[in-house]
């Protein structure tokens, strides 16, 4: 696993520091190219790969329970507060996302939020979610000859472990939901209008919810996919999150 001090890039001693956490299913890859750009302009950010994810053993990654990602992200944010920062933003995209919305509801004394593409307030298991990660799946069982049926039958299970998870996580959003209408931290909310796994509609409830916010700002990108970290809107993204980060 990799140590924290290793995804972690130091920034200037007076600027914020920022926690940035992936999307399930995937690694810290997909926040790295944002995690440098941030750095650049001089904020200290760590983004891990959550412990579950290194392998990209799916059995693993849709049996973990939604404690278990709660605990990781309790973990990140004290890291950096061992290392002496104050002045912490929290933000994710997708699961990170969530995660960091919690991070943010059991800390109040984090600087602020950034939610990507965050799939709050919907069904998880209603979402597309379950079938890009059927895709992910069977391509990695995929061999020249196909899938085996004992692979596909193996894959159905993980599935219905995965629904399992999924309902711990609606749960976890259904109970929070009054904590999250409450939060007062200054709010960063983005999704590209083309997300081909979350309705841009979910951008814009959160924005809704976040009503008792210091203030929200809100962007939705007319390129781009859910992974708002890629080539597409990753630069206008970047130089938004900056303009944000100097508000606070």
């Amino acid at each position: 696993m990799d140590k924290l001090s290793e995804v972690y890039l130091k920034g200037e001693e007076n600027q914020a520091a920022i926690l940035l956490m992936h999307s399930f299913g995937d690694t810290n890859e997909v926040m790295s190219p944002l995690a440098e750009l941030l750095n650049q302009a001089g904020y200290s950010v760590l983004y891990p790969t959550y412990s579950n994810h290194q392998d990209q053993n799916y059995a693993e990654i849709f049996s973990t329970p939604m404690e278990d990602y709660q605990a990781k992200a309790a973990e990140y944010y004290q890291f950096l507060k061992a290392q002496g920062h104050d002045n912490i933003v929290v933000g994710g995209l997708s699961l990170g996302g969530i995660l960091a919305i919690d991070l943010a509801v059991q800390h109040p004394e984090v600087s602020g939020l950034i939610s990507l593409a965050s799939p709050m307030f919907i069904d998880l298991n209603e979402s597309k979610i379950p079938y890009y990660m059927r895709q992910q799946l069977y391509r990695q069982l995929a061999t020249e000859e196909g899938i085996s049926a004992e692979d596909l039958k193996q894959a159905d299970q993980m599935f219905e472990t995965l629904k399992e998870t999924f309902k711990t996580m609606n749960h976890w959003m259904d109970e929070s939901l009054s904590k999250v209408l409450q939060l007062e931290q200054p709010v960063f909310i983005a999704q590209s209008v083309n997300d081909e796994v979350i309705n841009m509609t979910v951008a814009e409830r959160l924005k809704r919810a976040m009503r008792q916010a210091e203030f929200v700002d809100f962007h939705l990108y007319e390129e781009g996919t859910h992974y708002l970290t890629a080539d597409l809107t990753l630069s206008p993204l970047a130089q938004d999150l900056i303009h944000f980060l100097g508000k606070i």
